[in-house]
């Protein structure tokens, strides 16, 4: 089976990286599986620990976990209107390490993301997890613009 990973963060351009991964599902008759990455590298550089070992961290991850799986589910059955099979999958990690692992487990064939994130902090990260999936991924990467 041909596959697509589409990794999405939910900014403003989420629905523009939808609309390109259906249309490229589409034409190449390919399957999506949608990933959305819940970054824990920001609680290890900044406290040396690990999120399990900060109390209140289990807490905050099991909220943006259930809120990571109910935007994901619309986002699934967007692209299900748009008449594309998705598996969707709410990821732990660095992003780029995670989707990079991802999509060696599922052995896709192409890695879509978007330019940037929703925030100033969110566009230099998902900026720089675009950049290395280009320089580091063992597939073709397509990053989407985000509408400014």
């Amino acid at each position: 089976m041909k596959t697509i990973v589409v990794a999405i963060d939910f900014s403003h351009g989420t629905e523009r990286i939808l609309k390109a991964a259906s249309k490229l599902a589409k034409v190449l008759q390919e399957h999506v599986y949608l990933v959305h990455v819940i970054d824990d590298t920001p609680l290890y550089t900044m406290y040396g620990m690990y999120p399990e070992e900060i109390p209140a961290m289990a807490e905050y991850r099991e909220l943006a976990s259930e809120r990571a799986k109910l935007k994901m589910e619309e986002a699934k059955t967007s692209l299900e209107g748009m008449g594309v099979a998705v598996v969707s999958e709410v990821l732990d990690g660095q992003p780029q390490a995670a989707i990079m692992d991802f999509a060696a487990k599922v052995a896709t064939d192409m890695v879509i993301v978007g330019t940037h994130g929703h925030s100033a902090i969110g566009s230099v990260l998902m900026g720089s997890v675009a950049s290395g999936l280009v320089r580091q991924a063992k597939v073709p990467v397509l990053v989407v613009p985000c509408e400014n």
